[in-house]
Parts: C-alpha cells; structure tokens; sequence
C-alpha cells in the first residue's frame, strides 16, 4: 500500500469516527496540511471511492417495520419488476440475486399493517410477480454504514 493509500485509509477511519471532524483537525492528527486533505477527500469524491453523507435512525423518523422480501418473478419481468421496486419510496435497497429468488429489496414503512399493504398491495400485484417470501426484521446485531453504494 502506498503512502496516499495509507494516508485516505486514515482520513477514511477519522471521518466514520465522527463525519463532522474539520479537513483542519485531519491534517493536525495525520500531521499533514489542511490542503492535503482537502485535496483527498476531493480526489475520494471525484473518484467515486466515497461519498459523506448522513445516517439516520429510521425508528426515530417513523419508520418501525421492517423486512427483506424475496421475489420470484417471471423471468422475463425480472429487470422491469426491479425497476419498478426501485421507484417505491419504500423500497431502500433492490438487487437482482442468483438463486431460488430473482429479486431482493429492503422495504421499510410506518407500521406493520403499512408494510403488509406494500407488500400485499404493491409488490405482489406487480406483473410478472409470482411469489415473495417476507423476511421482517426484529432486532439488527451488525450495520455496516460504511459500506453503501454510490451512484
């Protein structure tokens, strides 16, 4: 590993530790300038190797049920049925995935009977949808929020 490798590891650690620490207190506890900093993390950015953003509490915005669904649809409808979830405010995470499901999304809402209408309502009534298997979400043991897509 490089020396800027090292060095974006280090910004990396120091920003997932606390994402409002300024490029000033970086560069003091790395001992390097503000402007080396500043120019990492522009360069992470532009490069599309990270992205800073906020991480919520779902809970604490209303947000109180939960689940993966797992779905099998017509191969065929497969890609549009992703698209179609991805439209879904719902709907947090769509993958197409190998195996005896095609598709997978993370789906959260207001309530229990606000995530069975989704479900009942919206996802299984999609074209092309043949079965869905409900996984709901009782108690999360492990989150990575460093490890999100960036588009």
């Amino acid at each position: 590993m490089n020396d800027s490798a090292k060095l974006d590891d280090k910004i990396f650690e120091l920003l997932r530790d606390d994402g409002r620490i300024s490029n000033r207190e970086i560069g003091r506890i790395l001992n390097v300038s503000e402007a080396t900093v500043r120019n990492r993390i522009r360069n992470l950015k532009e490069s599309k190797v990270m992205r800073l953003g906020i991480v919520t509490n779902p809970r604490a915005m209303g947000l109180a049920a939960s689940a993966f669904v797992r779905i099998n649809a017509d191969p065929s409808a497969s890609r549009r049925v992703c698209e179609m979830l991805a439209l879904m405010t719902e709907c947090n995470f769509v993958a197409l995935t190998l195996g005896h499901y095609e598709i997978i999304t993370f789906v959260t809402t207001s309530s229990r009977d606000a995530l069975r209408s989704v479900i009942d309502n919206k996802i299984i009534a999609m074209a092309g949808v043949r079965d869905v298997d409900v996984r709901e979400l009782v108690e999360a043991v492990k989150h990575r929020y460093d490890l999100v897509r960036i588009k």
